[in-house]
């Protein structure tokens, strides 16, 4: 979140030295980040940078961008080995409608008959020598979100369409806030969220059109990536509800709408 609104206060800059040090602050901002291990919020940066860069008009600010991703990405194994986890199970899905396949042609064979004169003598049977494999990584948290935890807010839903089944009546986690929403305040509630959050994006559209101070436009560009960078996040953990998240959150927007209502 503070790296999208440093990206948007980085364009401030003119000249070298603090365009310079303001680069060195994103790169340990960006460091601590990686070392969190988390694949969602690497992935939300990655693209809320890139969304600030080019409305920054500075589209080649985002090729640097993707290369100190990449080279982050290669060298934390904690957030490359949970992105191998999701391409194993893939791989894994394939093989088993391979293995499916050849199941079902085996079936399909005639087997002669055998008469009982003929039979040989019964032997004991022997199993057929395999091939030890290392057991298939699982994506466990995808599992949860996918076989628990979503399912549950759809069935909380149901049960009370339009008001929901109210706060914290779902679990301690959705991991996903859109469908938390849902669950736990319907969809009047949802819509409810859903408004305020367009009147935020609106709100920051409009000071870039506007004839701002730098500092304000460039804070209204920066807090826009940080924008979409929570709502990538939101789909996928439950960012709303933590609570010292969530303030800095309001803080921000609440700080870039009072520029749009000033100027209004």
């Amino acid at each position: 979140m503070t790296l999208s609104l440093s990206a948007g206060l980085l364009l401030l800059f003119r000249r070298h030295l603090p365009r310079l040090l303001g680069v060195t602050f994103l790169l340990i901002l960006f460091w601590l980040q990686l070392r969190t291990g988390s694949r969602i919020a690497f992935g939300a940066t990655v693209l809320s940078l890139s969304l600030v860069f080019l409305l920054g008009k500075k589209p080649l600010w985002i090729i640097p961008v993707f290369l100190v991703a990449f080279v982050g990405l290669v060298n934390t194994p904690s957030i490359s080995g949970r992105f191998g986890n999701l391409f194993n199970v893939f791989k894994f899905s394939r093989f088993q409608d391979q293995v499916k396949g050849l199941m079902d042609s085996r079936t399909q064979l005639l087997i002669p008959p055998l008469y009982a004169a003929d039979a040989s003598p019964s032997s004991t049977p022997k199993p057929t020598p395999i091939e030890n494999k290392r057991a298939i990584q699982e994506d466990r948290s995808t599992s949860i979100r996918l076989d628990v935890e979503w399912p549950r807010a759809l069935r909380a839903l149901k049960k009370n369409p339009f008001f929901g089944t109210g706060y914290a009546s779902i679990s301690l986690a959705t991991d996903n806030d859109y469908l938390r929403a849902l669950g736990e305040t319907g969809l009047l509630g949802f819509i409810a969220l859903i408004t305020i959050i367009i009147n935020i994006i609106t709100d920051l559209l409009s000071n870039l059109k506007k004839k701002l101070s730098s500092l304000e436009r460039f804070y209204s560009l920066g807090t826009l990536g940080l924008v979409f960078g929570f709502l990538i996040i939101a789909t996928f953990i439950d960012v709303f509800e933590a609570s010292k998240v969530a303030t800095l959150f309001w803080m921000y927007t609440g700080l870039a709408s009072g520029i749009a209502l000033k100027h209004s």
